[in-house]
């Protein structure tokens, strides 16, 4: 797979539709719209710091459409080589090619979804966009849009949610401060032109080029591809359950990088707290706001996030964002910032969130449909999980091996594993290892999979001890006595003897 081969950097010159119209035709896009910028200009050309340095938090997911294809293609080899390592400021973000601890991500394919994003001023360009956002930022002037059409087809994830400095070796890590966690899949679009030319009944089809490159449902008037990636009739050809995406619908879009801690790792949170993770984390100061950072304004909605009162949350649900519905769900169900766990009130809040596609709020509408109504729980785990919401695949993977269906129950348990949970890639393993019925025993599938859970930022001690010993043993695997001692290593370090002992014995 190679984002190169489906990347195309077109042109910023005039692209002028209907340049043969008859005299006296009405362009009304064209007759408002200023001569636009190019995207290669505003890359390269403005020179102007950002009116505003946001600076960053321990978490963010910034978009990386602006980058050059070699840019992206370098991302790309990173992450095949081990865990991607960024340098990640409010100034830009940059990647150190020659750093990748040890690691391996997972794709997960998903319902594909296609998104609008406006960037409306330069403090949103260098929020969303960090490393050409400064300057792109300096060419959007007033009456001039930029707008990013997404069609997101899966994830790339690990299971590493922690990576402490100490683990880092060298210089060639050397101003390292976050690591790729995550990394959205599919096609994008990016345009740049006044607010008349793609205005905001503009859809993802028109910067695609849905009737041809630029063509726009709403004026004829010129757009200029910026910068573009992929085809929507590849998107189209997603599979679901497959390892990889399509050729065509694997550009990188957003990236959610961790940082990189400088001590022990944090205490654990609530697992459900955990679990809500927001599709956009912004930089200090912002709210995502319609798949991007913005400040908070009174009329427009924005996520809220665990660090928000039950009465923002609550707020903003009622103006209309799914994912504060779900984080009020959440309040109420473990009883945070609220005087008492209240279910009634959290499974209402859940069905507010789901009706707006929250998938943290679908999964516990399931989860109490269950005992109402099993084929519509399913359904509804099933379309959350094909959203790469790990817990609903968790939920079915668990359903389908009680019913003693481990082909499907492994299937289930493999998504979550790829969506990054080290619980769903411990189950996957034991299937594995163990065989069922229609599901051939597989050592060779298995050991892996006991590593990717050990790698979790909690490791799960058993998984850890029983890839040790697949490496140790060669058992399924060849053998690799380094990689054993890591697993045992890991597993000794929480207190599980048996892989104490066996650390012991490779380290005489």
């Amino acid at each position: 797979m190679s984002f190169m081969r489906a990347s195309s950097l077109l042109c910023f010159g005039a692209f002028v539709l209907f340049a043969g119209a008859a005299c006296g035709t009405k362009n009304t896009g064209e007759q408002i719209r200023p001569q636009d910028p190019t995207f290669n200009n505003a890359r390269g050309g403005a020179k102007d710091p950002p009116a505003v340095c946001h600076n960053v938090q321990a978490e963010g997911t910034p978009l990386i459409v602006d980058w050059e294809p070699e840019e992206r293609g370098d991302l790309e080899v990173a992450m095949k080589q081990g865990v991607a390592v960024v340098h990640y400021d409010c100034k830009g973000i940059k990647l150190l090619p020659d750093c990748h601890p040890a690691g391996a991500y997972g794709f997960m394919g998903m319902n594909k979804k296609e998104q609008m994003i406006a960037i409306d001023n330069a403090d949103q360009a260098q929020a969303n966009l960090p490393a050409h956002g400064a300057t792109i930022g300096a060419s959007i002037k007033s009456g001039i849009a930029l707008k990013i059409g997404l069609i997101m087809v899966g994830k790339k994830t690990t299971t590493l949610d922690a990576l402490e400095r100490t683990s880092l070796g060298g210089a060639k890590c050397e101003g390292a401060t976050h690591f790729v966690h995550s990394a959205t899949i599919g096609a994008f679009a990016m345009t740049t032109g006044s607010t008349g030319s793609v205005g905001a009944k503009a859809t993802v089809g028109d910067l695609f080029g849905a009737g041809g490159v630029g063509a726009s449902a709403e004026s004829s008037s010129n757009h200029n591809i910026d910068n573009k990636d992929g085809d929507m009739d590849a998107c189209k050809k997603s599979d679901l359950d497959g390892e990889i995406p399509p050729q065509g619908c694997s550009a990188l879009l957003r990236v959610r990088l961790l940082s990189i801690a400088e001590g022990a790792a944090p205490p654990p949170k609530a697992a459900a707290a955990t679990e809500n993770k927001p599709d956009v984390v912004c930089p200090e100061g912002l709210v995502a706001t319609d798949g991007k950072c913005a400040p908070k304004t009174g009329a427009a909605p924005h996520d809220c996030t665990i660090t928000d009162t039950i009465e923002e949350c609550t707020a903003q649900c009622d103006k209309g964002s799914g994912e504060s519905c779900g984080m009020a769900s959440l309040y109420y169900a473990i009883g945070l910032s609220v005087p008492a766990a209240d279910p009634v009130k959290a499974l209402d809040f859940a069905q507010k969130g789901c009706a707006k596609d929250d998938d943290s709020s679908c999964d516990s509408v399931a989860d109490d449909l269950m005992t109402k109504d099993k084929p519509k729980g399913l359904e509804l785990y099933r379309k959350t999980c094909y959203n790469t919401y790990a817990p609903s695949c968790i939920s079915l993977g668990r359903i389908y091996t009680g019913d003693g269906d481990a082909t499907k129950g492994v299937r289930f348990f493999k998504r979550a594993c790829d969506a990054g949970d080290a619980i769903g890639c411990t189950e996957s393993a034991r299937l594995y290892a163990k065989g069922g019925t229609g599901l051939k025993a597989d050592m060779g599938k298995a050991v892996p999979l006991f590593a990717s859970a050990c790698l979790d930022e909690f490791p799960i001690t058993d998984a850890c001890y029983q890839a040790g010993l697949g490496y140790e043993k060669g058992n399924g695997v060849d053998v690799d006595l380094p990689k054993a001692r890591v697993m045992f290593r890991r597993a000794c370090e929480k207190k599980n003897t048996p892989s104490c002992d066996h650390l012991k014995k490779l380290e005489k």
